[in-house]
């Protein structure tokens, strides 16, 4: 069923920008990248770049399966690679031929009938992914899966600890900035307390590697951005053991794209709301 679904798509295309920030998540060569830790995606997950034209071309007629979830301008339906003469068309999915038009999928999992661009309702970034292939959000919330390597997050801790000269045993908050200027001050006003910030912001190449550190935490202080949708899904399922409030700073990064009818983007981490998880709207 939905299991069979995400094994069977062995060619995921994906924005090139995915490539570095989760090199740690799949290991291999970072142009044809194996995925390391979840055995849905038991083939091969490709980020989009030349070789992946070069492979094929010199593929078996049928060998792999292609879901196309790019949006490109948001005007059209993406057909990238449909012209390949080594592509079975049957087994293209986009907007136009989506999962459950092949595969047999539980009701649970769908959202039937699909998405189509140009996008023409108010949608969720995140969630609209999936509902133009025909999944919905109960496919990326139970699917979610990560296998954590305990060794490589203490040395990461260890690193950061030191590096913000902060001595074994003492205490500290997370932020995640984005990259935003933010005001300690306004922080501690929800932390209740003026213990240092360490700043996770690109503090390595995959949030992984953090959460160690993000368990230590007196307070966690997130911006809207792919390293607290990572948390929030390690969270979900149980990867990350999170005992204090977690404030999700809206106001600092609060993303929206009217033009292709899409929301404010951190509305994707309330679908569920995590009960630990705080939203400040406002400094």
């Amino acid at each position: 069923m939905a299991t069979v679904t995400l094994q069977l798509i062995n060619l995921l295309l994906y924005p090139r920008n995915r490539q570095r920030r989760f090199q740690g998540y799949i290991t291999g060569d970072l142009k044809v990248q194996r995925c390391k830790n979840c055995s849905h995606f038991n083939n091969r997950i490709f980020i989009v770049n030349n070789e992946v034209f070069s492979i094929l071309d010199n593929c078996e007629y049928g060998e792999y399966h292609i879901c196309n979830t790019l949006t490109g301008d948001w005007k059209s339906p993406n057909f990238l690679f449909y012209d390949k003469i080594k592509i079975d068309k049957k087994y293209y999915f986009n907007d136009m031929n989506p999962l459950y038009t092949v595969l047999d999928i539980e009701d649970e999992y769908l959202h039937k009938p699909n998405a189509h661009l140009p996008n023409t309702n108010e949608e969720i970034n995140h969630l609209f992914y999936y509902k133009l292939v025909g999944l919905n959000n109960t496919v990326r919330m139970n699917y979610f899966n990560y296998t954590r390597d305990n060794s490589v997050e203490l040395l990461y801790k260890n690193e950061l600890l030191k590096k913000y000269n902060i001595k074994d045993g003492e205490k500290y908050n997370i932020i995640n900035s984005c990259g935003k200027i933010y005001d300690t001050d306004i922080l501690n006003k929800y932390s209740g307390n003026n213990y240092p910030y360490i700043d996770i912001h690109n503090a390595c190449i995959f949030p992984g590697y953090l959460l160690l550190l993000i368990e230590g935490a007196a307070s966690i202080h997130l911006v809207e951005g792919s390293n607290s949708n990572f948390i929030y899904h390690c969270q979900y399922k149980h990867i990350i053991n999170i005992q204090v409030k977690t404030y999700l700073h809206v106001w600092l990064n609060d993303r929206i794209k009217p033009e292709f009818n899409l929301t404010n983007f951190w509305k994707m981490m309330t679908t569920p709301i995590l009960e630990n998880w705080i939203l400040i709207y406002k400094s």
